[in-house]
């Protein structure tokens, strides 16, 4: 049965059509798919009606031929690589749970009704105005799919991701044809504990949920929600004092609450109950979500905030808020507000015309004593050369006119986008800055003035601007300091199982997550041996002559040879097989996906590292695969050269670490990883494994190149080894090896 129903001549073709999808080619086929889907759309055939569609106007009674937990148990499907069509005249009626007003929801609509939850993918931004938080609203799910993302069921129309297929965002035009509003209501609300959420998870998923008697974590205090300066998304766990697991709560970089410290104490948590990987997660419309904490987090530095924006509740437009000046000393153009992702205030001069453009954004009045100024900018379409875009200058005589103004510049304090001034550069690297005017006491105008023109016309965004008394928190600590004494702060004092968990905690905290493409380019920094050699452990010889050798990008492969010496590709040294294949982070992560010889790579295939005494293959630099001789498992392995078995031992470590949060559930995706993995996240590995590591670890210590290799990786996906920084962690985690 095609997917649209009646819709069979134009179904097929589009099925067929992504069937055969083609990275290359996505951006034609995304044209012809929105050209066929609007030409689709009057196949929609509502089973229900409320003729006047106008808010207010209740869903009429037994619209829906569903429930929301009817529709997920019916059609769900089995693994995230599924999607199953919708039956004709399947209705549900909800009511919206979720906000996109804050940044932390972002492209979906969250309903519930008294039996469970889902999530509904929509390709619109500012989905408050139109589905505000308690709306009921009615879905015809006609010409719909469900998928799943890591368990938890969507809604959406069929698409394709990752080659795979997947329920799509329904386009913004589209919307209307499916969705039916109704009256807005009081929000209905779950109580329920921890206790109850993991003994029947699917009972409340979905689900707009009160947990009472909440508390952060020991290991998160302090924090901030996510990593707002890097637009990270991250987790933070909670728990309610009972003992069991805590739960976590997911926070996108991009939520305008995302730099704020977490709660202290012990306080209520309102918020969507979704699944990930079968396991609950919560989500929050905003920080307003959690009530009642009665502890200090230490917010607002050494004393109070005089002046906070995020522009949430600003109209996008031009900027003409009560007590701000936006003021065009040169040109034509001023600042704006906007909200295509997120909330922010915006210059850009691009197709104005002008020779020159000047753009004052002057802060209403700050009074106050010790003052810091804190606040995020980021940059987009870069033009080469265009470095001075913007400065901070501070007035305490401003009066309306700022060429009759004395200003102070402090323009050297402000950190700016890496990229700024580079046209190839990467878009939107958030930034945030703190700024001592202590200098000043009493009040003072702030201005953020941009430098530019029709030529020069780097786009600026700024965000979160805030004066506060006393030096910058920073950002909870979320994102390490530079050096590895620093970096591992949290972590002294600490050793078994609580270090490891601690080191989780730490190198969780990866700000690039690099794509699979973008590893070739990374290599150029990360394995970068005597001047454009590539530092291949599969075929270096330490020792003597080299058999081969390959040049960046001119012997990346194409097409793998059959022999050694060919080309060189990206080798998961860590098989990616055993962590289920193409999943993000692990499958691009720098640390544990090295360049090697393309037919060695092919040769030690996803079996495990071991030690071979008679090998069925030797490569040309000495390394070996064969039965493994070491006791505790006979299975075929590969044998890499003394010279590199630390180097490797060490990623091991550092998977077992930086996925600890899920490496327990890889155990069985695979027959290697079975004789690996021991199914836990603490030990993590079998003992044979375990102690083959240990002793490579032992006999092969950190080398200058593993050393160098660690801070390349730093500067690019920032975050590191520990095991490399500090070999010791080792023996204090999981002891030493008794091997002789």
């Amino acid at each position: 049965m095609p997917w649209f129903g009646g819709c069979l001549l134009l179904a097929e073709p589009i099925l067929i059509f992504f069937m055969n999808f083609n990275p290359y080619k996505f951006y034609c086929q995304a044209v012809v798919f929105l050209m066929v889907i609007f030409t689709i759309t009057s196949c929609v055939d509502s089973t229900f009606e409320n003729p006047s569609k106008e808010v207010g106007n209740p869903i009429p009674p037994n619209t829906a031929t569903i429930s929301i937990a009817g529709l997920i148990a019916e059609y769900a499907p089995s693994s995230n690589n599924m999607i199953n069509e919708i039956d004709s005249g399947t209705v549900i009626v909800g009511q919206v749970i979720s906000s996109d007003q804050a940044g932390n929801i972002y492209k979906e609509v969250y309903l519930q009704d008294e039996t469970a939850g889902i999530l509904m993918r929509l390709d619109a931004s500012a989905l408050y105005n139109e589905y505000p938080i308690g709306m009921e609203i009615a879905v015809d799910c006609s010409q719909l799919v469900m998928g799943a993302y890591e368990t938890n069921p969507q809604l959406g129309i069929p698409s394709i991701y990752n080659n795979q297929p997947s329920a799509g965002r329904i386009p913004a035009p589209l919307a209307n044809e499916y969705i039916t509003k109704g009256a807005t209501k009081e929000l209905e609300v779950t109580t329920v504990s921890l206790a109850q959420i993991f003994g029947n998870i699917d009972a409340y998923a979905g689900k707009w949920v009160k947990i009472e008697n909440m508390s952060v974590a020991e290991a998160d205090r302090g924090k901030t929600f996510a990593n707002a300066e890097e637009q990270i998304s991250q987790n933070r766990k909670f728990n309610d004092g009972t003992g069991l697991a805590d739960i976590e709560m997911r926070t996108s970089g991009y939520a305008d609450f995302a730099g704020q410290k977490l709660p202290a104490g012990t306080g209520t948590v309102y918020g969507i109950l979704s699944k990930f990987r079968g396991g609950p997660q919560l989500y929050i419309n905003s920080s307003s979500d959690l009530v009642g904490f009665d502890g200090d987090n230490g917010s607002g530095g050494e004393g109070e905030i005089y002046f906070q924006e995020n522009f949430d509740n600003w109209q996008d437009g031009q900027v003409a808020a009560e007590g701000w000046s936006n003021i065009t000393a040169a040109g034509t153009v001023s600042w704006v507000k906007e909200s295509s992702a997120g909330h922010y205030v915006a210059f850009s001069p691009f197709r104005s015309g002008d020779a020159s453009s000047e753009g004052w954004l002057v802060l209403p009045e700050v009074e106050g004593a010790n003052m810091f100024l804190e606040f995020r900018m980021a940059v987009g379409f870069m033009v080469d050369g265009h470095t001075e875009v913007m400065k901070v200058m501070v007035s305490e005589d401003f009066a309306g006119d700022v060429n009759a103004a004395q200003w102070v510049d402090f323009t050297d304090q402000v950190t700016f986008p890496e990229d700024i001034g580079k046209s190839e550069g990467k878009f939107w690297q958030w930034k945030g800055s703190s700024i001592d005017l202590s200098q000043f006491s009493g009040g003072v105008h702030i201005a953020f003035v941009y430098y530019g023109s029709d030529a020069n016309s780097t786009k600026l965004e700024l965000d979160n601007i805030v004066v506060r008394a006393g030096a910058s928190e920073g950002d909870g600590g979320n994102t390490p300091t530079p050096g590895p004494d620093n970096y591992y702060r949290d972590a002294a004092d600490k050793s078994g199982y609580e270090l490891k968990t601690t080191l989780y905690h730490i190198i969780n905290y990866q700000t690039e997550q690099l794509t699979y493409g973008e590893l070739w380019t990374a290599y150029e920094s990360t394995d970068l041996r005597d001047g454009n050699i590539v530092w291949d452990m599969y075929s270096h010889n330490p020792s003597g002559t080299q058999p081969y050798e390959y040049t960046f990008q001119t012997d990346q492969c194409g097409n793998t040879p059959g022999h050694e010496g060919g080309c060189y590709n990206r080798e998961h040294s860590f098989p990616k097989s055993w962590f289920g294949g193409t999943v993000y982070p692990m499958y691009t992560d720098l640390v544990s996906v090295v360049p090697v010889d393309s037919h060695v790579n092919t040769i030690r295939s996803n079996y495990p590292y071991g030690e071979v005494a008679n090998p069925n293959y030797t490569s040309d630099n000495g390394g070996k695969r064969g039965a493994n001789t070491t006791s505790g498992y006979s299975g075929t392995v590969f044998e890499p050269i003394d010279e590199y078995k630390g180097d490797f031992a060490r990623i091991y470590f550092y998977m077992a670490t930086r996925y600890e949060d899920e490496i327990a559930s890889w155990e069985n995706n695979s027959t290697q990883s079975d004789a690996v993995l021991d199914g836990s996240s603490d030990k993590v590995f079998e003992d044979w494994q375990l102690e083959l590591l240990l002793k490579w670890h032992e006999n092969d210590p950190v080398s200058q190149k593993e050393i160098d290799r660690n801070e390349a990786v730093y500067t690019i996906q920032k975050n590191r080894n520990p095991y490399v920084d500090h070999p010791e962690y080792v023996q204090s985690i999981w002891g030493v090896s008794t091997a002789q």
